[in-house]
């Protein structure tokens, strides 16, 4: 049974956005060089920080804490692509980082600003607040972003680099006109990539909450390419309609390989996940309830691909978040208990604790058996490590009182 230390601090940041994790794409850990790693908001900026208590700053500085941050990790060639982008942010940026083992850091190589310089229709990237980042098959980065009406063309659009491993000059494919972040019946759209496999080949997917016209729950998939070949090729279909998951706008995406997960949350505010690929979805299965029973939000989930595990992460309350909570199941069996919130992972007394951030990659045997999960307190990101192996059964944190030792404040597993 896989079992947590208490939440600790790891990185402070001052002036930006205090709710600079609100509605990313929940990717900020990652396993590399036989360590973890995590893209936070660090001081006046985001950075690499180095596990494992983290603070420890192991990359020049990117963008300001006003940006936001998604990252994915090219383990194969040894770049980590980090996309800073947000409201406030009128050109997003994207890194391509390297790791230098000489003194374990993480080397900026190249910084492409996504806007119409690159080719690309601005308005559908400056100041959005949904963006995500995916690595094609061949580890060259895609960006996906849902539009706006106001500022550019509404819909579903993935940009690419025109040419593979050229950063310079990028192309823009409008994949769904059915989906807008002008509103809709419960806010904005968002987006998240997947990697799976088809048939034995590589293919890339984005999962998107098309609300708007179509107002149901949808994959975009294409083959296997690389450069210009993304402007078509793509395929949309329906994986939850609006009759089984009243639509809504967060969503969180992993893999197996030929199975993808999908979390989401309903407009009743009750998590949900489902099962399946392309064409062969099982109906969803809910995993919390909303409404009055609860109110929880942000699922996210973490894949264990050694023991087949589903980990479900998600703040406790959508209004007013107070702890980080979460489920595990058999990926063979999704089999939830809805009537339970599950168990508190991420909590402190009188601290507030939202938008859990969790690994871009799966964990398991490759990842050390363990994995990182994030959350924000205001403008502080607190961690907690999981072990997936732990030899003592799940136990909850209390909080020591000057009576056992320590301060009041300080946590013990007990």
């Amino acid at each position: 049974m896989e079992t947590f230390t208490a939440a600790t601090r790891a990185t402070a940041y001052s002036g930006g956005d205090a709710r600079t994790f609100e509605h990313t794409n929940a990717n900020k850990a990652f396993y590399y060089d036989d360590q973890w790693w995590a893209v936070l908001p660090n001081g006046a900026n985001w950075f690499v920080e180095k596990g494992s208590s983290f603070g420890a700053k192991a990359s020049p500085a990117m963008l300001g804490t006003t940006a936001r941050a998604d990252i994915a990790l090219d383990a194969a060639h040894g770049k980590l692509w980090v996309l800073n982008y947000g409201p406030a942010i009128v050109e997003p940026h994207l890194y391509r980082l390297g790791y230098r083992t000489s003194d374990d850091t993480w080397v900026k190589e190249a910084d492409v600003k996504v806007s119409a310089a690159s080719g690309l229709t601005s308005g559908n990237w400056a100041k959005n607040g949904e963006v995500t980042l995916g690595l094609d098959p061949s580890g060259d980065p895609l960006i996906g972003s849902i539009g706006s009406s106001k500022t550019g063309s509404v819909g579903l659009h993935v940009a690419y680099a025109l040419a593979a491993g050229n950063l310079a000059q990028w192309g823009e494919a409008t994949i769904d006109t059915g989906t807008t972040r002008d509103g809709g019946s419960n806010g904005d759209s968002k987006a998240v990539f997947v990697d799976y496999t088809e048939g034995g080949k590589a293919r890339i997917a984005v999962a998107y909450s098309a609300d708007g016209a179509t107002n149901s729950w949808k994959i975009a998939t294409h083959a296997d390419a690389a450069g210009s070949a993304f402007s078509s090729g793509w395929s949309t279909s329906v994986f939850a309609t609006s009759g089984q998951v009243s639509i809504d706008n967060h969503i969180s995406a992993v893999s197996d390989g030929g199975t993808i997960y999908i979390a989401m949350k309903d407009s009743k505010t009750a998590l949900w996940v489902s099962k399946g690929s392309p064409g062969h979805w099982n109906a969803p299965v809910k995993a919390v309830n909303g409404g009055s029973e609860h109110d929880p939000s942000r699922p996210t989930l973490v894949l264990d691909d050694t023991d087949h595990r589903l980990f479900l992460f998600y703040q406790d309350h959508t209004g007013s978040p107070h702890d980080i909570f979460y489920k595990s199941v058999s990926t063979d069996a999704l089999t939830f208990d809805p009537h339970s919130l599950g168990t508190s992972v991420i909590a402190r007394d009188g601290v507030a604790f939202s938008n859990p951030q969790l690994p871009a990659h799966n964990v398991g045997s490759e990842t050390g058996g363990s994995f990182y999960a994030f959350a924000s307190n205001g403008r502080e990101i607190w961690s907690s490590a999981f072990d997936l192996h732990g030899s003592q059964p799940m136990v909850a944190m209390t909080e020591v009182r000057d009576a056992v030792g320590g301060s009041p404040g300080d946590y013990f597993m007990v």
